[in-house]
């Protein structure tokens, strides 16, 4: 009886812990919607600033497009984890995309009013930082 106990006990933390991932991940999921501008980028060792800020948006039905040129681009974006993927349905999107990098580990933060997302590359050579 002891240990059958011990076992519904097991499983029902390691359910609610499963499903306090999926929580965080939805409130994650939640937080980056919307449209974002990218002011500051980090490449090739050099910190640009540029006098145009490109606006990236993230729909619900992870879609998304980033309007930093003519023609637009458009991605499919998911959370995993503390990852973000990118996904590119014609080569000419991934292209016109901030970089060539289809992964990317995330930090969402508020500073001053503001919300910051922060796209780090795996190499962790180049970072894009989004606002809004």
């Amino acid at each position: 009886m002891k240990t059958k106990l011990t076992i519904l006990l097991f499983s029902l933390f390691c359910y609610n812990c499963k499903c306090q991932d999926i929580v965080k991940e939805k409130n994650i999921h939640n937080s980056i919607l919307g449209k974002w501008r990218i002011c500051i980028s980090f490449e090739h060792g050099l910190e640009q600033h540029p006098n145009h800020c490109s606006e990236i948006i993230f729909l619900e039905n992870g879609e998304g497009v980033l309007e930093a040129s003519e023609p637009s681009s458009h991605f499919q974006w998911k959370i995993e984890n503390d990852k973000i993927n990118f996904s590119f349905k014609t080569t000419r999107d991934k292209e016109l995309f901030i970089s060539n990098n289809e992964v990317y580990t995330f930090n969402l933060y508020q500073e001053r009013g503001l919300t910051f997302l922060k796209l780090i590359t795996n190499e962790s050579k180049s970072w894009y930082l989004l606002s809004k």
